[in-house]
């Protein structure tokens, strides 16, 4: 305990004297921890150490410049990263950092060609190398900015412009191989990944490519569709749980009924509609019952929850809103 409290006084008087170093002070709290394990702990240095290294991060992180000696900045912000806590990080240090990378996110340069993939994608890499230690959601937010529309916007010019697809996908990939494994299993990110596999995938069936900011508000329409209909089966749902309690009341059975299906939910919502659900006797699709909801041909696949409609050409898969629009549609043509 002596020779905790003497390097403490050491580290105040350096302190007072305006001497500390941040890579010193580094070095004596590890030496502290290392060497006295139980107190560090016991005494919460760690709440010591950031009281020191907080105002000379704040100063440093102010005047830092991430291209000028990246990889040292970056090994010395992992070492003060595996001493303090992650809230002490994340409150107090991350803010600091996050606006120097978003500034190199928005200096970063993504063009058609592998010409392109030479200085900027090593740019890209060393911002990538920070993911190490600021939070993952924080990347994730600054990649949404600053990177994906870039990326979306210069493979969307370059398949309008007929490329050799081979060539497109190779370069794509170096930019998707970029990122961090952890970055890759974000939803957000394979959402935004997906936007371009969107792009590819219509260049390559020979159709037109849709800009990815429609792609992106057809995903949010088709998003919004998908959280409508839910709530609307789980409406059905407690109406039905609220009508087997009204039977189980009146006639005294508490056998429990069973939950509804998807034909009795459609059924429903057909007759809130006023329209018919009936099968077609002798119709099939694959295996499935046909019905007819309204004008409209449907086939229920009840293991997986899901309702096809038939169009001209083929069956697809639709929501209830969508199937009555079909039906609509179909009436006023």
């Amino acid at each position: 305990m002596k020779e905790i409290v003497r390097v403490l006084k050491g580290i105040e008087k350096e302190n007072r004297k305006g001497t500390l170093k941040l890579e010193s002070l580094h070095n004596v709290f590890s030496d502290l921890e290392k060497r006295f394990r139980y107190e560090f702990e016991y005494f919460n240095l760690t709440s010591v150490a950031f009281s020191y290294t907080l105002p000379l991060l704040t100063e440093s992180l102010q005047e830092w410049d991430p291209r000028k000696n990246p990889a040292g900045w970056l090994y010395q912000m992992s070492s003060w990263k595996a001493m303090l806590n992650s809230c002490v990080w994340e409150d107090y240090v991350v803010p600091l950092i996050v606006p120097k990378l978003g500034k190199m996110f928005q200096e970063l340069e993504v063009k058609p060609g592998n010409l392109n993939l030479g200085k900027q994608r090593v740019r890209f890499l060393w911002i990538m190398s920070w993911a190490t230690v600021v939070p993952s959601h924080h990347m994730v937010t600054m990649l949404e900015t600053g990177f994906f529309p870039k990326l979306q916007d210069a493979l969307y010019h370059w398949l309008c412009a007929n490329p050799n697809l081979d060539e497109v996908v190779q370069w794509y990939l170096g930019w998707k191989g970029s990122l961090t494994t952890e970055l890759l299993a974000h939803y957000r990110v394979r959402d935004e990944l997906n936007v371009c596999l969107e792009m590819m995938h219509q260049a390559a069936e020979d159709i037109e490519v849709v800009a990815p900011k429609n792609l992106r508000v057809n995903r949010q329409r088709q998003f919004e569709a998908q959280q409508k209909a839910a709530a609307f089966y789980a409406r059905l749902q407690e109406e039905a749980e609220a009508d087997k309690r009204r039977r189980v009341t009146s006639a005294g059975d508490f056998n429990m009924m069973p939950e509804m299906s998807l034909n009795e939910i459609i059924e429903v919502y057909a007759q809130q509609n006023q329209l018919s659900f009936k099968p077609k006797l002798g119709r099939t699709h694959y295996g499935h019952q046909i019905y007819g909801f309204g004008n409209i041909s449907v086939c229920i696949d009840s293991a997986n929850q899901n309702i096809f409609a038939q169009t001209k050409d083929s069956w697809s898969m639709v929501s209830l809103e969508g199937l009555l629009k079909m039906h609509q549609n179909s009436v006023t043509k």
